[in-house]
């Protein structure tokens, strides 16, 4: 029997992360990193079997080909589209508050923070780590490394379940059930906020929007901040910005990942409400 078009091309998909997530562990890089063009083909040269150097730098380095005459020039950011999920993150937490036996509010200096980080191989940059994994907004990082004298606040977000004393596959598996149910709510809102204010990724809305959204649909459960940062999908900078009435309009779930399984949703309700057959020919 053979494969159908569409199995094989899947096939050499998940090949191909396999192959990327391998050299992303042994060269040990991180989202963002900068690369140049004798580390590229250095990587092409070890990883990029079978593959041309286009091939090779959009599957493995997210690096367009126009990035690949820069490259010759210039260096490049890599891992561009590299995601790390909310389970991952949370797994990434738990571990580092056991190992250094962290506490909720726990003050560190910027050497502290260095040593955490150090402590965990992640894909994670610095500034995501920090602001992921132990709640300092990016910010806040290049303040206290420009100050050294200055300390800053760790896990102030952190949910209390994740510095429970209990076997740590019993305590996992209740922080990914709260996650899954968190990442549903969130799913809700984004998706009541669609379909109510027939808003879609990439729209722009003007700071009296965004402040009339929040107080529908965020009042209750966010802070203008997280609000805007996990709802909207704006950077840190961004959120900062539009709630301080800096810029007039701000660009909505610009960075959203779009899962298969609810383009396949959107599909059949369209082929429902449509009445569309689906032909073979």
């Amino acid at each position: 029997m053979k494969f159908s078009v569409e199995k094989q091309t899947s096939i050499k998909a998940r090949a191909l992360k396999t192959r990327r997530q391998k050299m992303i562990k042994e060269e040990k890089f991180h989202i963002n990193d900068l690369i140049d063009y004798n580390e590229f083909l250095r990587l092409y040269e070890k990883y990029g079997n079978g593959l041309n150097k286009e091939e090779f730098a959009r599957s493995f380095l997210d690096l367009k080909k126009q990035d690949l005459y820069i490259l010759k020039n210039d260096r490049c950011r890599i891992l561009k589209q590299e995601n790390i999920s909310e389970f991952e993150i949370a797994n990434l937490k738990i571990e580092l508050i056991r190992m250094f036996n962290l506490k909720k509010g726990e003050v560190v200096s910027y050497e502290k923070l260095e040593e955490l980080y150090n402590s965990l191989q992640t894909k994670l940059p610095l500034i995501m780590f920090a602001e992921k994994i132990l709640d300092i907004p990016a910010h806040f990082v290049s303040c206290i490394k420009s100050n050294q004298s200055k300390n800053t606040i760790i896990l102030s977000k952190t949910d209390s379940i994740f510095f429970k004393r209990e076997d740590i596959s019993k305590l996992t598996r209740k922080v990914e059930e709260k996650i899954s149910k968190d990442l549903s709510n969130i799913r809700e809102i984004k998706e009541c906020i669609s379909v109510d204010r027939n808003l879609h990724i990439g729209d722009k809305i003007s700071v009296n929007e965004f402040e009339e959204i929040y107080e529908i649909y965020g009042k209750s459960g966010f802070s203008k901040y997280d609000f805007a940062r996990i709802i909207l999908g704006l950077t840190d900078a961004k959120s900062r910005q539009i709630i301080n009435k800096k810029i007039d309009f701000i660009e909505i779930w610009k960075n959203e990942i779009i899962n298969p399984s609810y383009l396949l949703k959107i599909r059949n309700k369209v082929i429902h409400e449509k009445n569309y057959i689906l032909k073979i020919s």
